[in-house]
């Protein structure tokens, strides 16, 4: 039996998941978070996540999650979404960074402050 999966990325999203191989850190592509919040239940697609289960010395209760912000997350809408699930997701217990589509023209400046982060993170020594 084959399963098929149908994943679409950005070039963006591509160009970071290049980032985070070449730094031989564990991660998923959009994988959903359930956050309840006010009796509700709400599912947060998120870009990339580290889990805490793959580095239990990490500083972050629940994992790592790094969102690829194109240009359409410029808009004031979309803005606002953003920070609304952002906050969501912190709450929970997420250390979450956005990475801005103009930050991936100088990917040796971007891998760096990656690398930097997850050293803060406890996730690189």
């Amino acid at each position: 039996m084959r399963f098929e999966v149908n994943v679409e990325y950005t070039d963006y999203e591509i160009e970071f998941f290049k980032i985070l191989q070449s730094l031989k850190v564990r991660f998923f592509t959009q994988e959903y978070v359930t956050i309840t919040k006010n009796n509700k239940i709400f599912y947060y697609k998120t870009d990339f996540i580290i889990k805490k289960a793959f580095y239990p010395q990490m500083k972050a209760k629940e994992g790592i999650i790094f969102e690829i912000q194109g240009e359409l997350h410029e808009t004031k809408g979309r803005r606002k979404k953003d920070e609304g699930k952002k906050e969501d997701l912190e709450k929970a217990g997420y250390s979450v960074y956005e990475i801005w589509y103009y930050e991936l023209k100088d990917k040796e400046s971007l891998k760096n402050k990656v690398i930097n982060i997850l050293k803060e993170e406890g996730v690189l020594k």
